[in-house]
């Protein structure tokens, strides 16, 4: 096999050969080779063929080979599940776990309820003073009509938010509740 890393003196080789067949290919360390064979180990790499004027007559794209769908499922799944083992070691850690990613959600919840109570506050203090005008048959001002629909539409805002907060609970609660079965299985299994 001819190897250079110099095209003219390859070049001068190939001539001497007579063949016009020379293959180009890099490395794992980078370093571009030329020769008429393509070493095992390279096999599976991209290539060119060159002519005896270095003129690049034709380029060989070596497509990886593909996994199936299932084979990369099973590789994620034997991943998180050394992953899953080596993060815990009894149940009550999983538990753990899941307490302690809830917090957040249980006091911005708890936050917003406060903050519920004190809007709903306003706007009945503001309700009453509304009313008051109505049975006065007289129009309620402007700002305190703003004040109204401000302290619905905050309301609203936080319902959406608590609603936000108390899906993103469920959905851990969830996940932790399968990584415990995941872990229980696990651990039957290599007990046996």
């Amino acid at each position: 096999m001819l190897m250079a890393s110099n095209t003219s003196s390859l070049l001068a080789a190939d001539t001497k050969a007579g063949s016009g067949k020379i293959l180009k290919w890099v490395d794992d360390k980078g370093i571009t080779h030329y020769g008429d064979s393509i070493p095992s180990q390279y096999a599976d790499r991209d290539n060119s063929e060159i002519n005896s004027q270095g003129i690049t007559i034709r380029k060989n794209h070596i497509k990886p080979k593909e996994q199936t769908v299932l084979e990369i499922a099973n590789q994620d799944q034997t991943r998180r599940d050394r992953a899953l083992l080596a993060s815990y070691t009894t149940e009550q850690e999983i538990d753990l776990a899941r307490d302690r990613n809830l917090e957040m959600d249980v006091i911005a919840i708890d936050g917003l309820k406060q903050r519920h109570e004190t809007v709903s506050k306003k706007l009945a203090d503001n309700q009453k003073l509304a009313d008051g005008f109505n049975t006065r048959k007289k129009p309620i001002p402007q700002f305190l009509s703003d004040n109204l629909q401000d302290s619905q539409a905050e309301l609203a805002r936080i319902d959406l938010q608590m609603k936000s907060h108390q899906d993103n609970m469920d959905a851990v609660r969830q996940r932790f509740d399968n990584d415990k079965q995941r872990f229980i299985n696990l651990k039957a299994a290599t007990q046996q």
